[in-house]
């Protein structure tokens, strides 16, 4: 990005800043280094004067404009929206837009997918006074919650719909609660073809090589050959193989997939 780029980019970014703080009530008087006054002037009525004053030169207005955007930063953060030093400025219109906000927690019904897989996301709310606490005050079917929002671990006890109730804290100790759903699905036993499925005819019984790709220890123990248990196929023909049965299968909520399907021919 060259600098002229640069430039332009600050300037959309400062002109969606002013917009975001007239749309919230604010006022702003004044060039580039009044915006953080006017971000404050949403939340607060005391009195404060802006840190720089506007340069004049090309160069000295690009550096003024990094001390503004830091003016800025921390305005949205003294009015309770985090916006840490590493979110870009074309952000900075989005975060004063979120001032004022009651303290509230983001829909977090979650599908943990099957449900003996190690599950991990961060919950999240706005508004308030961040930082925030967080505290599962019941269900969640085992998964646990980190004071900072983390939310982690497994559900052991099969699949279903587990309600689960967090409470978050802010920084002034406003507390909030919030029930949601956690879904956790069956582990399914996955099956593929690992052998040809076209033979010669030669008055002999040809059969499948079907093998559980997800969990290798399964062993299928029995095909269907046009719904027919049988060791193979001696006729010629093409015949539709389904599985029969299975060993060998894991301890727990686990579901056989017989809905594999397969054809075999003999010409």
């Amino acid at each position: 990005m060259t600098i002229v780029e640069k430039w332009r980019l600050m300037l959309s970014s400062f002109a969606d800043i002013k917009a975001a703080t007239i749309e919230k009530g604010g006022n702003i008087s004044g060039g580039l280094t009044a915006y953080a006054k006017g971000v404050r002037s949403i939340y607060s009525s005391d009195e404060y004067a802006p840190k720089y004053n506007y340069p004049v030169g090309f160069f000295l207005k690009l550096d003024t404009c990094e001390k503004v955007k830091e003016e800025i930063r921390q305005a949205i953060t003294d009015g309770g929206v985090e916006c840490g030093t590493d979110v870009p400025l074309s952000q900075y219109g989005d975060k004063i837009r979120q001032l004022g906000i009651e303290l509230e927690i983001i829909s977090f019904d979650i599908d943990i997918g099957e449900y003996s897989d190690t599950f991990t996301t961060q919950l999240q709310a706005r508004g308030g006074t961040p930082p925030y606490r967080w505290k599962r005050l019941y269900g969640g079917g085992g998964l646990e919650l980190s004071a900072d929002g983390m939310l982690s671990g497994n559900v052991a006890v099969g699949d279903g719909m587990y309600k689960m109730c967090v409470q978050v804290t802010d920084s002034t100790g406003k507390q909030i609660q919030k029930e949601g759903w956690i879904t956790a699905h069956h582990k399914t036993l996955l099956f593929v073809r690992r052998s040809g499925n076209t033979f010669e005819y030669d008055g002999k019984p040809h059969s499948l090589e079907i093998v559980c790709y997800n969990y290798p220890e399964v062993q299928v123990t029995s095909l269907l050959y046009g719904g027919k248990k049988a060791d193979g196929v001696t006729e010629r023909g093409q015949y539709m193989v389904e599985i029969g049965s299975v060993s060998n299968v894991p301890k727990g909520y686990y579901r056989v997939d017989y809905n594999y399907h397969s054809t075999i021919t003999i010409v």
